[in-house]
């Protein structure tokens, strides 16, 4: 099965140093610096309609080395589903192509900030996130504007930072 151990609609790498499973909290919620990310993908690239998306990518990206990976598999066109599922494993953020207002809305109203208008390949995308240089126009979606994409990203790690005060405060 490709390196790769089956839970249910889980896809695991095995070589993850900690399973990111359903009710699992992120690393962040362990106290921590951590985004958990999710990223569509189809064929190999960041899927260009969240909506429609059966396959993600779910990453721990944190301050203690290698993200953790996960592959995990949903069925069907069911917005409100995967909008649970993907709330349910703690996703702070989507990395996406495009996605319909419905659906972005119901990710907001769940504290999941989506960064919509990306286009390439996951890792590449993810190292350009990390990296700091994902407003790299060659990651923008035809028709995209390289301000919204800008806003949105500054969107995401903003939360994320006030997030990370709330949790030093308690």
């Amino acid at each position: 099965m490709n390196n790769a151990a089956s839970l249910g609609s889980l896809i695991l790498p095995l070589n993850l140093s900690r399973q990111v499973q359903e009710g699992t909290p992120s690393a962040f919620d362990c106290g921590y610096f951590s985004m958990r990310l999710a990223f569509p993908v189809w064929e190999n690239r960041i899927s260009p309609v969240l909506d429609t998306a059966t396959r993600f990518l779910i990453v721990d990206v944190d301050d203690h080395g290698e993200p953790s990976r996960l592959e995990l598999l949903l069925d069907g066109n069911d917005i409100s589903r995967k909008c649970r599922k993907i709330g349910s494993l703690g996703v702070n953020g989507v990395i996406c192509g495009a996605v319909t207002r419905r659906f972005s809305e119901m990710l907001a109203e769940r504290g999941i900030h989506v960064v919509p208008g990306v286009s390439g390949r996951p890792d590449e995308i993810l190292d350009a996130w990390l990296e700091g240089r994902l407003i790299d126009p060659r990651f923008l979606m035809p028709g995209w504007s390289i301000d919204v994409l800008q806003e949105r990203i500054r969107g995401l790690r903003l939360k994320t930072r006030a997030a990370l005060r709330s949790e030093e405060a308690k």
